[in-house]
């Protein structure tokens, strides 16, 4: 038996009633997911990613690249005169 496919099923041709099913399906299968990667121990489900941290930079450390650019611009501008 072929896999279903959701890219090939015309959602326009559903009725609500058949759309409030299938969207109380899918988030069925999303607590489903994630108890399973409770069970299985994964600190993380693929289908609920965490978006990234951001990352923070210190003053110290963003002082220290603007030092490094300046420098490597002074060179540039050097070897072109």
């Amino acid at each position: 038996m072929a896999a279903f496919s959701y890219k090939y099923y015309m959602i326009d041709a559903l009725s609500s009633r058949q759309l409030l099913k299938a969207a109380a399906l899918k988030d069925k299968i999303g607590a489903l997911e994630k108890e399973l990667a409770k069970v299985l121990g994964c600190t993380s489900v693929a289908t609920g990613a965490q978006p990234a941290k951001k990352r923070n930079m210190s003053a110290a450390g963003r002082a220290a690249i603007v030092r490094a650019q300046k420098i490597r611009w002074a060179k540039f501008k050097a070897a072109a005169k």
